[in-house]
């Protein structure tokens, strides 16, 4: 399996996003953000060898926390490529662009807790839980020295 990360700078990128939003937690993260402040984000966009689209990632801007810098990320992978590893490649291939171009501690991702996919991804990935109720789980990844939450 090889796919490439590209940052989402052109109009072609953002409708191949718009276009893979074929599932209800995509559809109602790119409703409430129904105008560019999505694209305003960092957003990189992930393509296979025959330049199909894989999926993408979005992260917020940096926050500093007492536990160092901070970003959470937002994604979504197109149903052809789901559940056949694809989402752990890209977070794989995001945390080394992380690493080798940012300034983050810390990997954060908000999940509602009835996607099960994604809490699954999060726990293959070594994410940890730092926080859970009853709609929203909240998982942390330190990239740098761990520090305890």
């Amino acid at each position: 399996m090889f796919i490439e990360l590209y940052n989402c700078n052109n109009y072609y990128h953002r409708m191949m996003i718009r276009e893979m939003a074929d599932n209800d937690y995509t559809k109602k993260y790119l409703g409430e953000i129904n105008n560019d402040t999505f694209f305003n984000k960092e957003t990189y966009v992930f393509k296979d060898l025959s330049n199909n689209y894989i999926g993408f990632i979005s992260c917020s801007l940096p926050v500093e926390t007492h536990y160092g810098i901070s970003i959470t990320l937002y994604y979504a992978i197109h149903h052809k490529y789901q559940n056949k590893g694809y989402g752990s490649k890209m977070l794989e291939l995001f945390e080394n662009f992380i690493k080798e171009n940012k300034k983050i501690d810390i990997i954060v991702l908000n999940i509602e807790s009835d996607n099960y996919a994604s809490l699954k991804l999060a726990q293959k990935n070594n994410f940890s839980i730092a926080y859970q109720d009853d709609e929203n789980y909240i998982y942390t990844k330190f990239l740098t020295k761990k520090r305890s939450l």
